[in-house]
């Protein structure tokens, strides 16, 4: 059951860079706020599901992941807007090899020995894509590229703020449960990036932004799945260790991978296909 809900996760995830993509015009910052606002917007009704306890346990870690992952939402946006999705995103398959180390210090959690070996595969796998033969593979060429691209660091340093972010998720759905926390989660996110550009705007920012009405509809989809992506992850992540939740949830990278080929037209190498299956199967291999 908690790969399932893993994998509708990652169906999520992958499909809003997508939609992202779509958005022209406006900073990730603006961007992620418009997201977040419409995401806050979708939940609200839900408040009357959810009784928000007022423990140090739920607090702290829901206080700590929100910072983190404000961060790592305007670096993965900045990301998806400047680089090709189907090259920088595989680089978020990083986050549960990262997981492995945080969760173990943060929970004293340890992944079963399939597990590890499946977080491995997918680990290579993004070292797949970001190679043109095999003997880059072997040379390590794609990362030493990698290393040089911007938009590739950006989603690195995302891989990281979640690997530590995803441990904290675990410790606030357990001291409430998935609905409560996504709710709070949320609504955080969606205050504080409205109250990062309303600062903006009273030290000579951009006053205002008018959406069109293809943009707000987009912006509605990509709140919706925000709300999927975050709800399905806590759900499954209340039966499994977040190591595993998030190797599956990186499937997402070969949804997008695959999209981007399909949707935005970028260009299908073997390796990146190669990279993609190694994905899967490593996801499987996690499952076992």
């Amino acid at each position: 059951m908690w790969a399932l809900l893993a994998f509708l996760s990652a169906v999520s995830k992958g499909l809003s860079p997508i939609a992202v993509r779509q958005i022209s015009g406006l900073s990730a910052v603006r961007t992620s706020t418009y997201a977040q606002y419409w995401a806050a917007l979708l939940i609200f009704p839900a408040f009357l599901l959810v009784e928000i306890p007022l423990t140090l346990d739920f607090i702290a870690p829901t206080l700590i992941t929100t910072v983190l992952n404000l961060v790592a939402t305007v670096l993965l946006i900045s990301a998806i807007q400047k680089g090709e999705v189907s090259w920088v995103l595989p680089f978020l398959a990083l986050t549960p090899a990262l997981i492995i180390v945080t969760e173990y210090f943060i929970r004293g959690d340890i992944v079963s020995q399939e597990s590890l070996i499946g977080i491995l595969i997918i680990v290579a796998g993004s070292l797949f894509i970001g190679s043109n033969s095999l003997k880059e593979v072997i040379v390590l060429k794609g990362a030493h590229r990698a290393i040089s691209d911007p938009n590739v660091l950006k989603a690195i340093g995302v891989a990281v703020l979640y690997s530590v972010s995803s441990v904290y998720d675990k410790n606030a759905t357990l001291a409430s449960d998935p609905i409560t926390f996504v709710w709070v989660a949320i609504m955080l996110k969606a205050l504080a990036f409205m109250g990062i550009v309303k600062a903006g705007s009273l030290f000579g920012g951009k006053k205002s932004v008018s959406l069109s009405r293809k943009q707000t509809y987009i912006f509605c989809l990509i709140g919706a799945l925000i709300i999927g992506e975050a709800f399905f992850q806590m759900w499954a992540i209340v039966s499994a260790n977040a190591s595993e939740v998030l190797a599956i949830k990186r499937l997402s990278v070969g949804i997008t991978a695959i999209l981007g080929f399909i949707v935005l037209g970028e260009k299908a190498t073997l390796y990146k296909v190669i990279g993609i299956a190694l994905m899967i199967a490593g996801s499987i291999s996690v499952y076992q």
